[in-house]
């Protein structure tokens, strides 16, 4: 049996013995095997409906995470909202339980002593143990919600740092000052533009490293950079096509894109008879990167971060998991947009 299913049982049986318990005490008259059937049946009418219902309505008010953000208010909603239907069930199973039983009609239930003290007394005693078993309830949940927090962030953490040290890796740095070397003595315009555009690109990653997520436009700019850098190595024979909306609202994982296009670029062959195409296309709440593919003959290890761990991060950022379909002709990863920025 599960630890939570076993939990709920136990929780259950008090509820119930001390429901039936509480009704053997107030009860009045002789004991008989009649009485002492009708005593049991009605605690467990009690005890069953209050613990049902307010576990129900327990569950309703915590079934989503973002009620720990403001834990006091739901925890009075949650009290607030047991009392009242603790209050109007027992009101509907005694009217109902007496008038078949004493032929009491609502009014002198409610109105005779025995009526009004039969339902207080019940009324305190199930708000008291539902107060007792949410305390337990709320600690152990909201202990578990903050050590996941401390595990996301901790996950957030070790992700940045990998990005810095990992995304724009030395290979890159390599080439780039490869093709400066050559590039610096037949044409010193371009030549200046390319040193311009490198260093935007390791200062955005400077920037980037304690950041969550980024605006939509942000990323498309270092991508722009990062396309234009690996253009003049490459002469001009990767084609680029970005199909975004100029004022797109959303925000993304810095340099999810990059590292899509960095591993087209490294494991696809691009020459002038046989260009990388390039795609990156708004659509459906998704950016989608595309790039047609003909593998080297010879792999090249696989990136560090990788999409493994470019899918890691997206699983801490939003719900929405990042799509991957490959074919013969084209390789495809449509990342989800993020729709609000992060608090």
């Amino acid at each position: 049996m599960k630890k939570s299913t076993r939990r709920a049982a136990i929780n259950l049986g008090v509820i119930l013995l001390v429901s039936i318990g509480c009704t053997f005490f107030f009860a009045t008259g002789k004991l008989n095997v009649s009485s002492i059937l009708l005593n049991t049946l009605y605690g467990i009418l009690i005890g069953l409906s209050i613990a049902l219902g307010s576990t129900l309505i327990t569950r309703l008010i915590f079934k989503d995470e973002s009620v720990y953000e403001n834990p006091t208010m739901y925890y009075v909603l949650a009290v607030v909202g047991v009392a009242v239907y603790i209050f109007l069930d027992l009101l509907v199973l005694n009217y109902f339980w007496f008038s078949i039983t004493q032929g009491l009609s609502f009014w002198e239930l409610i109105s005779s002593p025995f009526g009004f003290y039969t339902i207080t007394i019940e009324f305190v005693i199930g708000l008291l143990i539902y107060l007792v078993a949410l305390a337990r309830f709320f600690t152990r949940d909201l202990k578990k919600y903050y050590s996941k927090v401390v595990e996301t962030e901790s996950q957030l953490a070790r992700y940045q740092y990998d990005t810095l040290k990992n995304q724009l890796n030395p290979h890159f740095l390599f080439n780039a000052l490869n093709t400066l070397s050559g590039l610096i003595y037949l044409d010193v315009d371009r030549a200046d533009e390319f040193i311009h555009r490198l260093s935007k690109l390791y200062r955005y990653v400077l920037d980037v490293q304690q950041e969550e997520i980024v605006t939509i436009q942000t990323e498309l700019e270092l991508v722009k950079d990062f396309l234009y850098l690996n253009n003049i190595r490459f002469n001009n024979q990767i084609k680029e096509s970005i199909r975004v909306e100029e004022d797109v609202d959303g925000f993304i994982a810095p340099m999810a894109l990059q590292l899509l296009i960095e591993n087209a670029i490294k494991h696809n062959i691009i020459s002038e008879s046989a260009p990388l195409m390039i795609e990156i296309i708004q659509l459906d709440g998704k950016l989608e990167v595309r790039n047609n593919v003909q593998l080297k003959q010879e792999k090249e290890p696989s990136h560090e971060l990788g999409l493994k761990n470019l899918r890691d991060r997206y699983a801490v950022l939003t719900d929405q998991a990042i799509e991957i379909e490959a074919t013969k002709d084209f390789f495809t990863v449509r990342v989800p947009i993020i729709e609000k920025e992060l608090k």
